[in-house]
């Protein structure tokens, strides 16, 4: 009878070893895109048109938040405006985001209607490493048959 309380006791106590806690789970794409990834972004952009430097350290904010779409996110740069011009929204959804060591890229193509330019296709492209993030923005002007590039250079506001 002791033998078999001394095994039971053993048993229980060899639980713990072979469980283990919820915190050692990894955090799912989706997860990691609400908790670490969404949000805003305050920095700096950079503007050329068809190659030529128009303006740089132009102080924006970019939001990013989770697309309806699995494993994206969803990119909002509001009220773009450049050299007295305001072009209007650019949003981009979705934005498919995957991971390297650490780093997410995110890449995404909308065709968006903005103000003075009408149609446009538009391609965006990120990388976030910890709070940093650098995003291209390649918008196809074709009615004024210009190609408007875009940096922003940021961190995380919140």
């Amino acid at each position: 009878m002791k033998k078999s309380l001394l095994y039971l006791f053993a048993l229980i106590c060899s639980m713990g070893i072979f469980t283990a806690c919820s915190d050692d789970d990894e955090l799912t794409m989706s997860q990691v895109i609400e908790t670490e990834l969404a949000g805003t972004y305050e920095g700096k952009l950079g503007i050329s048109v068809n190659g030529s430097e128009l303006a740089k350290d132009i102080a924006q904010n970019i939001s990013l938040s989770k697309s309806t779409t699995e494993n994206a996110v969803k990119l909002e740069l509001k009220n773009f405006t450049f050299m007295g011009m305001t072009l209007g929204d650019i949003v981009v959804d979705p934005c498919t985001v995957t991971e390297s060591n650490g780093t997410y890229t995110f890449k995404g193509a909308q065709t968006l209607t903005l103000s003075l330019v009408g149609s446009c296709p538009v391609e965006v492209s990120g990388t976030i490493n910890g709070k940093n993030i650098d995003i291209d923005i390649a918008v196809e002007a074709t009615a004024l048959q210009q190609t408007v590039d875009v940096t922003f250079v940021g961190t995380k506001a919140n």
